[in-house]
Parts: structure tokens; C-alpha cells; sequence
């Protein structure tokens, strides 16, 4: 009874640890709405074509095909009934988020022995501020990390009972993976590669049928999409080689990212000293293992386990970042993205070597004693953390989401208009413009976003960069037009700003004008 007793405390923290992640992003968003950034935008723009009937278009009128389908119509979805993407963003990732915290307790519940490490790890998500910043904010990552969790749930119960629900979930999964995110073809592939050679009590050649059967579920319906982008732009997807960067800088940005975000405060030091000291207690851990060496890691009950499928999945996904990077594909290679994808597996992998270390010296004193270290380090751990993340979500309650996520070099530019009456200012402006104006933003789909006006994207350059792209051709050729800057929408100062309709003549044209006011024609 006791057990029992326990283990409900354990359910019912899970829940409330869920719950909490559900009214962060709300407290989050209550005030600005959920932050958009270009990416986001495009998805509303999408959405809002689809809930219209009229199909996958971007803000422009373009084919949409940068991104895969999925997050668009699960957006659209409420526009079936009248509402707009924008708004329901903020309860979509709310959810999610709180799915996420909740799905992330019940996996080390189930498969840790330590309550401990259980509470540890769930908190450590909780106040996770790489997932907190994309859940306030309308990414698709998110919704990619919550698939990925039920994938690898899946997959893992699956390989352990081999019962056809599981394997049905896995393909469902998988082929959502595909549809979120392209970098979620990854998984599948991983998913084979464990039915290969992790499946146990089937012949060679049913391993082979399955995991080809898992691979095409889940690439057929992207492969689908595939083909209607290259019917409508003759390109299969949005991004072209060179956008990557080189490998060596990835790399060095991941390390950078992922010691600043796992290790507050502590600098790439601790990341190497952490990694070292795990390395060692897992060569340990391996070597002891049955007696047999480092042979029994590759054993079919080590690759079934979560911490094997965890490993193997993530492994292939980083390794698919990173051969993308190396022929200079931008497929997923934000490192502050990238991080909020990886730092769960990371997390996992850790609290469970750290549980199979404390459980091999059970019942002895080094055992009392090694859990009341970690329970020392658990709450500095945590407390750094807590110290990080509640700073942070102050200035998100007071300033929105978004920061530092429209223009890194501009963080404190970054803020989403506080109500209606800036939005409607500007759309009122726009429509004030005769109807020849072509409107030129460098944040077009933005605009388009949050606003629902349609313009053309012109990028904006630095400092005087704004004139070299209205003499270069911008202006429309002698005709009046608009140029809407990116540092318009994002002052804190919107009404001084709409107020200040310059017009500006150059020698290709005249060009109506919203910008902060240069000191010349300041009163």
C-alpha cells in the first residue's frame, strides 16, 4: 500500500507540474498575445488561406512549400469555426507545453526507480527556458518535441511487446513527424534501424518487412507534399544549399547553446567536466554489465530499453543536423531551436544513468549517501535554474514574447503592439494609400501575420541601407510607394511613429514613408 500511495504522489505531481506548464504560457501571452516571428507569421498567413478554402498559400500569394503542412492546418482548424490562428495560438502551445511536461514525468516515472531523479527531471522541463520561450512564441517546435516524445514512447513499447497498436502509433507518429518538421525524417530512419536490429523473437527477413512498412507510413504522405511543391514551384522544398554554415561553427554554437542552457551560469567547463564525468560512469556501468563486456550495449534488451531508443532516435536526428550542415542546408539549424529539440533526450539519457548507477550500489551506505548528493545537487541545480527562468518570464510578462526572437542585434525592439488600436492605426494608413501603392515591408509576411495586409518583401539592411534599397529599385519605377520598416512595428513608441507619415522624393521617385524620424526632421 505503501508503493501504491507513492507512486499516486508521483502521478499527482506529474499532473500539477502539467498543469503549471499550461498557465506559464498562458501568463506568458495574456498580455501581447503569442509572439510572432517571421516563421510564425507565414504559419498564420497559411492557416488563414486554408480556413478561407482557398489552399497551401503563403502571405504573398505564393505556393507555400518552405515548411511542411502539418502545423498550417492544425491552425486552420479553429477557422472552421471562426477563430484566427493568432489567437489560437496561445492555448495550442499552452497545451502542448503542458502535454509536454506531463508526457516527459510519465516516461521517467515508468522507466527510472528513483522518485527523486523523477522530480528532478520534471522540473528541470518545467522551467525549461528554451521550451517556455518557443511555446510563448508561434514556432513549430513545440508541437515537433511533443511528437517526438510520443514517437519514441511508441516505438519503445513496440520493440518491448511487439503488439500491432503499438506499431500502428509508431507509423502515425512518425508520418507526423514528417509533416511538422523536415528534420523529423530522421526518425523514421531510426525507427528502422532499431526493428533491424532490436526486435526480438522475429526472423531476419519480418524485421525488414517491418521496418520497411514503418518507413513508408511515414514518408509516403511527405513524399505526397514533395510532389505538389515541385508541381507548383518546381522545387521540392523552400531551402538551398548555402544557408547552413560551415559544420565547425555549428558545432561550436551547439556546445556554447547547450552549456548555457543545461548549465546556468556555468560556461562550456562545466558541459566538458559533466560529459567527462558521465563517460566515465557509463564505460564503468557498461563494462560491469553481465560480465560481458562492452558487447552487451549492442544486445537486443539494451536497444529495446528507452534510454536505447531515446539515444539511437536523437543520435540519428543530431547526425542528420549536422550532415545537412556539412553540404550548407538550413534545414534545422538554429542552435536556440535546436537546443528545445534536444534537451529532453539529453536530460533523459542523464537521469538514467545517473538511476542505474545509484541502484547498482543499493543497500549498502554508499547508496544513502550518493542520494543525499544528489539531492544536494539537485537542488542547486534547480535553483539556478529558477533563479534564470523567473528572471526571464518577468521581462516576457512585462515587455511580451518574442524578445531578441524579430532581430538579434535589436533585442529591446522586439515587442508585440500592446492592443488593438496600433494595429488598427496602421491598417488604417495602409489603406489610406492609393490603390497603385505597392507596399514594400522587410517584414512582409509579419504583416501579413498579425495584421492580415498583404506587401512585398524588400530586406532591410543596416544603418542607411533603407535609401540604397528605395534608389536600387524598390520605389516602383517613379510610382508612389510604401516601405514599412521592421523598426516601426517593434518601438515601444507605435502612435508617435504612425503619426509620422514623411514623404521622401529621390530621383527614381517618391516614396511615402513610415519610419522613426531621423534627427533632421525631428521638431
Amino acid at each position: 500500500m505503501e508503493g501504491v500511495g507513492k507512486n499516486r504522489l508521483i502521478t499527482i505531481f506529474g499532473l500539477a507540474a502539467g498543469a503549471a506548464g499550461f498557465a506559464v504560457v498562458i501568463a506568458m501571452t495574456s498580455g501581447y498575445g503569442i509572439g510572432l516571428t517571421m516563421d510564425g507569421a507565414s504559419y498564420a498567413a497559411c492557416a488563414r488561406s486554408l480556413a478561407d478554402g482557398r489552399g497551401f498559400y503563403a502571405f504573398d500569394g505564393r505556393p507555400y512549400i518552405h515548411w511542411p503542412p502539418l502545423f498550417p492546418m492544425v491552425l486552420a482548424a479553429p477557422g472552421l469555426f471562426g477563430l484566427d490562428p493568432v489567437d489560437v495560438l496561445p492555448w495550442l502551445h499552452a497545451l502542448v507545453f503542458g502535454l509536454i511536461v506531463f508526457g516527459f514525468h510519465h516516461i521517467l516515472h515508468n522507466n527510472l526507480k528513483s522518485s527523486l531523479l523523477t522530480i528532478w527531471g520534471t522540473l528541470a522541463v518545467l522551467l525549461s527556458l528554451p521550451l517556455i520561450n518557443l511555446s510563448t512564441c508561434a514556432y513549430s517546435e513545440p508541437l515537433f518535441v511533443l511528437l517526438c516524445g510520443a514517437y519514441v514512447y511508441f516505438l519503445q513499447s513496440f520493440l518491448s511487446n511487439q503488439k500491432t497498436t503499438g506499431f500502428v502509433f509508431t507509423c502515425l507518429f512518425g508520418s507526423l513527424l514528417c509533416l511538422q518538421r523536415y528534420a523529423g525524417v530522421a526518425m523514421p530512419a531510426a525507427g528502422a534501424v532499431l526493428i533491424v536490429f532490436g526486435l526480438a523473437d522475429a526472423s531476419f527477413g519480418k524485421r525488414i518487412k517491418m521496418a520497411a512498412a514503418l518507413c513508408a507510413a511515414a514518408y509516403l504522405p511527405l513524399g505526397v507534399w514533395l510532389a505538389r511543391n515541385f508541381a507548383v514551384s518546381a522545387r521540392f522544398a523552400g531551402f538551398n544549399a548555402g544557408g547552413g554554415g560551415r559544420l565547425a561553427d555549428l558545432l561550436a554554437s551547439h556546445k556554447q547553446v547547450v552549456s548555457s542552457w543545461i548549465f546556468p551560469g556555468q560556461g562550456n567547463f562545466a558541459l566538458t567536466l559533466f560529459l567527462a564525468l558521465m563517460g566515465i560512469l557509463a564505460v564503468v556501468l557498461l563494462r560491469k554489465k553481465a560480465g560481458k563486456g562492452f558487447r552487451a550495449v549492442f544486445q537486443t534488451n539494451s536497444l529495446t530499453t528507452m534510454a536505447g531508443v531515446v539515444g539511437i532516435c536523437f543520435g540519428v536526428y543530431w547526425f542528420f543536423i549536422l550532415g545537412a550542415a556539412w553540404f550548407s542546408y538550413d534545414v534545422d539549424n538554429n542552435p536556440h531551436r535546436f537546443i528545445a529539440v534536444i534537451q529532453l533526450p539529453f536530460y533523459y539519457l542523464t537521469l538514467a544513468l545517473i538511476d542505474k548507477a545509484l541502484y547498482a550500489s543499493r543497500g549498502g551506505g554508499a547508496f544513502k549517501a550518493s542520494r543525499a548528493a544528489l539531492a544536494i545537487l539537485a537542488c542547486f541545480w534547480l535553483a539556478a535554474f529558477w533563479g534564470r527562468t523567473s528572471g526571464e518570464l518577468q521581462i516576457t510578462a512585462k515587455t511580451g514574447p518574442g524578445m531578441s526572437l524579430f532581430n538579434y542585434e535589436e533585442p529591446n525592439n522586439s515587442r508585440i503592439p500592446a492592443s488593438q488600436k496600433e494595429r488598427l492605426a496602421l491598417c488604417h494608413w495602409l489603406d489610406s494609400l492609393p490603390e497603385d501603392c505597392p507596399v514594400y515591408s522587410n517584414v512582409a509576411p509579419f504583416l501579413y501575420g498579425l495584421y492580415g495586409k498583404k506587401a512585398m518583401w524588400a530586406p532591410a539592411k543596416a544603418g542607411n541601407g533603407n535609401k540604397e534599397i528605395f534608389v536600387k529599385g524598390v520605389l516602383g519605377w517613379g510610382r508612389p510607394c510604401a516601405f514599412i520598416r521592421f523598426d516601426m512595428l517593434t518601438s515601444p513608441d507605435y502612435e508617435g511613429l504612425l503619426s509620422m507619415q514623411h514623404v521622401m522624393d529621390f530621383p527614381e521617385g517618391r516614396a511615402f514613408l513610415i519610419l522613426p524620424a531621423p534627427p533632421e526632421l525631428k521638431p
